[in-house]
């Protein structure tokens, strides 16, 4: 069990590091500048997290927590009735503003644990349930058991484009309509609501 100088110590770290990769990409933060904000030694950064890695992906993590979900949560309160473009375009926009790239785009390692998959996995959910919302508002009764797998299909299409669109620097709108391209076959399938 950590004790409180411990426990501040790897707050300062992790403070330092959110800080850092706000002002810069995270590919160009070194422990050393680190270590250096957070006025400490780059090996008590490696005491508290097993790599240069393993520290930035928490913090994607508590950036995406503490910073993205109440802004999507926002989001979502004041756009109830959005469709589904607008719904994946604020969605792209988001990640790709904040730098989230998913463990599909990210050089994952032997760092990535269990407990990070559950956490990516329930980050990935939000998205996933707002998307669900937009879809169920689209389409008929007779059409809702398909909404799951169609769901699914976003869930596996979403992370790829998002990746995608880091490499190519494409903007929202653009990672957007690539997802409903992609997705085109399975959302014809579905019955539309007269509207």
């Amino acid at each position: 069990m950590e004790n409180h100088e411990e426990s501040s110590a790897k707050q300062r770290i992790l403070k330092a590091a959110i800080a850092l990769t706000e002002e810069r990409s995270a590919q160009f933060v070194q422990l050393r500048d680190i270590a250096k904000a957070a006025g400490v030694s780059p090996s008590l950064i490696l005491f508290h997290f097993a790599s240069r890695e393993d520290l930035l992906l928490e913090v994607r993590f508590v950036r995406w927590e503490e910073l993205g979900v109440p802004e999507l949560m926002e989001w979502r309160r004041d756009h109830p009735n959005a469709d589904l473009e607008t719904v994946l375009e604020a969605l792209f926009a988001r990640d790709l503003r904040r730098g989230h790239r998913s463990r599909d785009f990210m050089s994952m390692g032997f760092w990535w644990s269990t407990e990070d998959e559950k956490r990516f996995q329930r980050l990935l959910q939000l998205r996933l349930d707002i998307v669900h919302e937009a879809l169920a508002k689209m389409i008929s009764d007779a059409a809702k058991p398909e909404l799951d797998q169609v769901t699914l299909l976003i869930k596996h299409a979403y992370t790829g484009v998002l990746r995608e669109a880091h490499i190519l620097g494409l903007s929202a709108s653009a990672a957007a309509k690539t997802l409903l391209t992609a997705l085109a076959p399975a959302l014809a399938g579905l019955e539309r609501n007269d509207r």
